[in-house]
């Protein structure tokens, strides 16, 4: 891990060298990916160049992750802001059209991300995204969401791996342990939503890199599947010819 490690502090401070840019934030939440973004930003561009949004949702966000992600941003000596995104959300409550449980959870995250870039775009920082390879390679996540970014800091490692480096840069454990689940809404996780395991997941799409998965599993063709379907989301918008 200590190699990996290396290569991303190094990658990091390459890219912003490159674009002229000096300061990142990052949206802190109570999960090892976010934890082990920041932390990695930190050692990349300082403390005094990184700052963190802490954005739940009153009421559904649970309060220990809110502590440990205060903890973690004091703990490193960064800037860090806490928003309680329910004010925004409700401003979307009388809307003339009826919102379904889909569009109600995708908003949360594209609210943050809204705040995210409000932040950037004011201190002329850029936004660090906090997707895993996993993640990305199936579109788990929201598009204009949590999938937006300006630079995804772990975004070649798989789900394993990074747990593997949290362990190796100490992150507390509470962000190891805690079931990976965006909150989007009561007792949800990850894994639960997409049907399959990060172990088994990763296993997989291991094989689909390497073009020696059996698409005869049932599981394999589910992840397929997930991969076809969320293809656009990893694209921009198809442009309509003219000529």
């Amino acid at each position: 891990m200590e190699k990996i490690h290396n290569n991303i502090v190094n990658n990091l401070k390459i890219f912003f060298e490159k674009t002229g840019f000096r300061r990142g934030v990052v949206g802190l939440s109570g999960g090892v990916d976010s934890a082990v973004t920041f932390s990695l930003a930190v050692e990349a561009l300082g403390r005094n160049n990184v700052t963190a949004l802490i954005l739940p949702e009153k009421g559904l966000t649970k309060d220990s992750n809110i502590t440990n992600a205060i903890a973690l941003a004091r703990d490193a000596g960064v800037r860090y802001e806490n928003i309680d995104i329910v004010p925004f959300l409700l401003k979307y409550k009388d809307l003339p059209w009826v919102q379904n449980e889909i569009s109600k959870m995708n908003l949360k995250a594209r609210v943050r991300m809204c705040l995210l870039y409000n932040y950037a775009n004011s201190q002329e920082t850029f936004v660090l995204g906090t997707s895993n390879k996993s993640e990305i390679m199936v579109g788990y996540g929201t598009k204009y969401g949590d999938l937006a970014a300006d630079v995804e800091v772990i975004g070649s490692l798989y789900k394993k791996e990074v747990y593997k480096l949290a362990r190796h840069l100490n992150i507390p454990k509470y962000f190891i342990e805690t079931p990976p689940s965006a909150e989007l809404r009561k007792g949800q996780t990850d894994e639960d939503e997409m049907g399959i395991s990060y172990k088994n997941l990763d296993a997989i799409l291991l094989q689909i890199e390497e073009g020696k998965e059996d698409q005869t599993n049932p599981q394999v063709k589910k992840v397929l599947q997930m991969i076809k379907n969320n293809r656009h989301k990893s694209k921009m918008p198809p442009l309509i010819e003219s000529s």
